[in-house]
């Protein structure tokens, strides 16, 4: 986590970091990615970054940590919904995820490279964290399901929350090859021209692949 001279870094000069620093990792990835890079793209001297943070990988963590809080105010939005019922809220889960990668571009390829990556050493059981917390707030509503019979008993919950949060783990590749368009290139259009009803569209036909497979 970032030291408390971070904390009080200038707002201008934090933006400017924290910037340099997601694009670095999301092109590049984990591994490839440089402090020396970062130098030569901010001008910020090497040690003023290791004051910042202790290491690459504390870096690291800290920008995916920020992508995720991020993704998760789109989805808990859908899970705080009262009245959806369980194949919309899957939907809506989808739909929501599409937006958060359309409108977060460079955190969402982020989140996409690191998902690529957590087996590596240096992050120990950061991947099954992210499963269970992407997985734990639909324990109960697919328990519940299970109990009106509408989903199958015969899968495991946890199966199921697992399958669902993979899914929702691909949505950068699937947009890119649905709409033809590339998150790496910058565009002024928040949505890269890809509209709200065409996101609920595929949002819904993956949502019916699952019910096909899954309804009791």
């Amino acid at each position: 986590m970032p030291s408390s001279t971070f904390d009080h870094l200038d707002p201008q000069k934090k933006k400017f970091l924290l910037k340099a620093s997601f694009e670095e990792f999301a092109f590049h990835g984990y591994e490839v990615a440089s402090i020396t890079a970062l130098v030569k793209k901010t001008g910020i001297p090497k040690g003023s970054i290791y004051h910042y943070f202790e290491s690459k990988k504390d870096l690291y963590s800290y920008l995916v940590d920020i992508a995720q809080s991020r993704r998760s105010e789109y989805l808990q939005d859908v899970l705080d919904s009262d009245g959806l019922k369980f194949w919309d809220l899957i939907a809506g889960l989808f739909e929501a995820d599409f937006r958060f990668t359309l409108e977060n571009p460079i955190q969402a390829l982020l989140l996409n490279a690191a998902s690529l990556e957590w087996n590596h050493p240096d992050f120990g059981n950061m991947k099954r964290d992210w499963i269970q917390s992407q997985s734990n707030p639909l324990m109960y509503i697919v328990e519940r399901e299970k109990g009106r019979g509408k989903l199958r008993d015969d899968i495991p919950t946890q199966t199921i929350c697992y399958l669902l949060a993979r899914l929702q783990t691909g949505t950068t590749d699937l947009l890119e090859y649905s709409f033809k368009i590339s998150l790496h290139k910058p565009t002024e259009d928040p949505m890269f021209g890809v509209s709200k009803k065409e996101i609920r569209a595929l949002a819904k036909d993956l949502a019916k692949m699952m019910k096909s497979g899954l309804r009791g």
